[in-house]
Order: structure tokens, then C-alpha cells, then sequence
């Protein structure tokens, strides 16, 4: 690689430096190998820590749903900017010597070792974790995995992974994830304690296409509970997406609690219910995807808007000539 230009610079981005790491020229080739994806992501944790000094530039995104704008201020990764200076003394304090901030390494002895380095690190280059822990997912590169929050997408894109190129309709995707409220016998019971209990709910829930809820006045005030107590998650919750999600729930069940309001009932045809069907699934994919390419970088190389497709077929379409091995079942 020709450093000539690059020892001339004395700032670089986060993606160039992630670049230069690795003896690419950012100038010439942008990739996602999952290594200079995994630099990215270190190289951001010691931003945000504190450990680098940076000119952290930010961005301001507008999020909207059907009643509001969500107004979320974010870093800027791809104008950010790090040091030579300060980059050298974090190199320095962290025992790493990449090539391009240290000319004295760029001998001969010194490209057989990082040639060596790179065989090594190539191996687990593809080996990817996906599954559930807990109440979590781990999802990353085997060695490096991280904690996500459970999102309702999340399990429909761990049951893609593991069926690469089977479309799906997001009504077959649903019916393979979800339960219906009738194959849960925890409902089946909390449906008729409602009854005795004189909460005036009735229900045809033996049909998965035309459902239909009858409320009286204590039914009401039962959700009404229910949705003071998504008002205390939501003032609790300091992730912006998740926040979102639970608004789109409360507004969700004020649509119920609407129309039980106003004709004490609220149904929902065949065809209505499998095009709302389609679109919850679709949202909820895209909400989970775009959770995991922000906050799980090395996976996004394999998991992103390239490999997945979210719209009437639901298909997962990785790299034929670098498809990832995937973990997803925990020991």
C-alpha cells in the first residue's frame, strides 16, 4: 500500500482509520469485512468512553408515527473526526501499532507478522451468533458478542438466517413465530377469569381472520390500567427505538379502546386483518434490522438491507461466495 498520501493527513475519519488498520485504501475500496467492522466498532466504544479524543460531530433525526415526531440527536460517525496526535497517544496506551501511524513498522519482518495475524483472524471471519439468552439476544461475531434488547422483529429474522433464500409472506412468517391467542392456554385462562370476574369481556376468538371484542365499563377501565402502565415504560425507557415501539402499542390499544367507546365493538374483516397483519410484520423487521445494524456493527457486514428483504416475500439472501456460519442456539 502507498502511504504517502495518508502520512501527509493529520486527521482521519472513523471508516478510514478502520480501513488504514487493515492496509486498505479507504480512497480506492470500501468494504464490510467484518474485521475492519469490528475496529469501527472498537474504535467508536473508545470515542464514546472517552479514551480517544475526538470532534465528535452530531446528527438530528426525525422519527415519525401516526400522532407524533420522535426528535433524536445521534452522533455522526461518517464526519467525526480523530487526531494523528491523539490517535498515536491511544495507540500507544493500548500496546496496538497499525501501520499507518507508525512508518518504523512497515518492514519486512513486520508484514509477514500482520500477513500471520490475518490468516489467524480470517478463520472466525464468518462465524456469527445469533440466538436467545434470557430475555436478551447475543448476536455477533464468536468472540465478540453482544446483548441486544428483544424487538418483535428479532425472532423473525433469527428464523430467516437459518433458511437462507425460502421467501416467506409476512402471514406465513407470523404464523411459524407467533402463537395464536387461542394456542396459548395462559389466555385461553385469562379470558375466562375475566368473565367470572364480571369484567363483561366477550370475545370470538376461534377465528384467526374476524376478531371480534365486546368491553363494558369495567372492561374499559381494565385497559385504561393497562395503558397507564405503558405510560410508566415509556417514561422509563431511554432507548429511542424501543420507545417508539411502545407508543405504537399504546396507540394500538386505543384504537381498541376507541371503538369500544363508541359502538361497544370492535371487529376486524379477513381481508383488513391479513394487511395489517403484512404491515406489523413488515414494520417490525425493519425496526428490528435497523436496531441490529446500529448497534451490532460486524454483523450488519452480513445483515443488512442487501442480504434481507422486507416487502410482500420475506427472503434472506447472504453472499454466495462468503455465507456466514451461523450459532443459533445457545449451550
Amino acid at each position: 500500500m502507498d502511504y504517502s498520501y495518508w502520512d501527509r493527513r493529520t486527521t482521519f475519519t472513523v471508516s478510514e482509520a478502520a480501513h488504514l488498520w487493515y492496509e486498505i485504501d479507504p480512497r480506492f475500496t470500501q468494504t464490510d469485512d467484518p474485521r475492519i467492522s469490528a475496529v469501527f466498532d472498537e474504535l467508536r466504544i473508545a470515542i464514546k468512553t472517552g479514551e480517544l479524543s475526538a470532534d465528535v460531530q452530531r446528527k438530528h433525526e426525525t422519527h415519525r408515527t401516526t400522532s407524533e415526531v420522535l426528535e433524536i440527536d445521534r452522533i455522526n460517525w461518517d464526519t467525526t473526526i480523530i487526531a494523528r496526535r491523539d490517535f498515536v497517544d491511544w495507540a500507544n496506551k493500548t500496546g496496538a501499532e497499525p501501520t499507518f501511524l507508525f512508518p518504523e513498522t512497515r518492514t519486512d519482518k513486520a508484514q509477514a507478522r500482520r500477513l500471520e495475524m490475518s490468516a489467524d483472524l480470517s478463520q472466525p471471519a464468518y462465524d456469527y451468533c445469533f440466538f436467545k439468552r434470557g430475555e436478551n439476544w447475543e448476536v455477533g461475531q464468536s468472540d465478540d458478542a453482544k446483548s441486544l434488547r428483544d424487538l418483535k422483529g428479532t425472532s423473525y429474522i433469527h428464523h430467516i438466517i437459518q433458511h437462507p433464500s425460502r421467501e416467506y409472506t409476512p402471514g406465513e412468517l407470523s404464523q411459524l413465530i407467533e402463537k395464536s391467542p387461542l394456542d396459548d392456554p395462559a389466555n385461553k385462562s385469562a379470558i375466562e377469569d375475566l368473565l367470572e370476574q364480571g369484567m363483561g369481556i366477550t370475545t370470538n376468538l376461534d377465528s384467526k381472520s374476524d376478531i371480534g371484542i365486546t368491553l363494558d365499563a369495567k372492561g374499559r377501565e381494565a385497559i385504561r390500567e393497562g395503558l397507564a402502565e405503558i405510560d410508566a415504560k415509556i417514561a422509563a425507557e431511554d432507548d429511542p427505538v424501543e420507545k417508539l415501539a411502545l407508543k405504537e402499542q399504546k396507540q394500538e390499544i386505543e384504537k381498541l379502546l376507541k371503538g369500544s367507546d363508541r359502538e361497544n365493538t370492535y371487529k376486524t374483516g379477513a381481508r383488513s386483518h391479513t394487511n395489517r397483519e403484512r404491515d406489523r410484520v413488515k414494520k417490525n423487521m425493519d425496526r428490528a434490522l435497523k436496531h441490529l445494524i446500529d448497534h451490532c456493527p460486524a454483523v450488519s457486514a452480513v445483515l443488512n438491507n442487501d442480504t434481507i428483504k422486507i416487502g410482500t416475500k420475506i427472503v434472506y439472501h447472504p453472499d454466495p461466495d462468503n455465507t456466514p456460519v451461523w450459532k443459533t442456539k445457545a449451550d
